[in-house]
């Protein structure tokens, strides 16, 4: 498996929309290739997303490619321990910096 940390960028379940992007994109077969399962999520938004390796580039290509992207990849990491060490940093003091540079003016502020 691989481990998605993702922001929400809409107020929807997670899961779902995960689920209809991947749906409206390749429909059952990506879905069943994908596995997505939701394994953490805070009250700030993040969400770490459990995926199958092989499916990785679907979810990606899928939440591209959807309409309103509901969710913003962080960052992928093979193991749980270090997902849920990055979200950790992101809402730790001074540990935004490290997934900062990755993204937009605008994006960095919002998570700071």
């Amino acid at each position: 498996y691989r481990y998605v940390v993702a922001v929400v960028e809409e107020d929807v379940e997670p899961l779902t929309a995960i689920r209809r992007a991947v749906l409206e994109l390749s429909g059952i077969m990506g879905l069943a290739a994908v596995m997505p399962e939701i394994v953490y999520a805070n009250e700030r938004g993040y969400v770490i997303v459990r995926v199958s390796r092989g499916g990785l580039p679907l979810l990606r290509a899928a939440l591209a490619a959807y309409g309103k992207c509901p969710l913003r990849v962080l960052k992928v990491t093979g193991s749980l321990r270090k997902a849920r060490s990055m979200i950790q940093g992101i809402e730790g003091v001074g540990g935004a910096n490290r997934l900062d540079a990755n993204l937009p003016d605008s994006s960095a502020k919002a998570l700071s």
